[in-house]
């Protein structure tokens, strides 16, 4: 018996994102190559496990990123952006109205975004009556 098990309830896509500049076009351009490294608003350190930072190096591993600024927060990554300290990714469905009004501009192409799975998990160690008429109810609607 496995001890956990997942049900996807959604999926999202992960933009690079940046501010714009005085012309309104991308502070930074991927894959483009900079003079310097790019001010990155995410982690690249070896030992977080993240989606992004594969991403970086399997797409953008000729570039050299220079993290800035590190958080789980998509609130304040996305006021980071906006106020021009670096380049992130952020969920687009939480910066389309940025994209909308040229707060944020794209950095890389669509076919670059990064995909990703929304998921709730379960251990099984726990089997409370209301945690397993939570979990029916998930598996009803997935």
């Amino acid at each position: 018996m496995r001890i956990f098990s997942s049900i996807k309830l959604g999926e999202e896509s992960l933009v690079a994102v940046v501010s714009p500049d005085e012309n309104g076009a991308p502070r930074y351009w991927l894959p483009d190559t900079p003079k310097g490294p790019i001010a990155c608003l995410h982690t690249l350190q070896k030992r977080s496990p993240s989606p992004i930072r594969h991403h970086m190096e399997n797409k953008y591993g000729n570039l050299v990123f220079k993290s800035v600024y590190e958080s789980s927060n998509s609130p304040t990554i996305k006021a980071m952006a906006i106020e021009g300290f670096g380049l992130a990714w952020i969920p687009i469905g939480y910066i389309a109205g940025e994209l909308e009004n040229g707060r944020l501009v794209r950095a890389a192409e669509p076919k670059d975004d990064i995909f990703v799975d929304i998921k709730i998990y379960r251990n099984s160690k726990y089997n409370e009556p209301r945690v397993e008429n939570f979990w029916q109810v998930l598996l009803e609607h997935s």
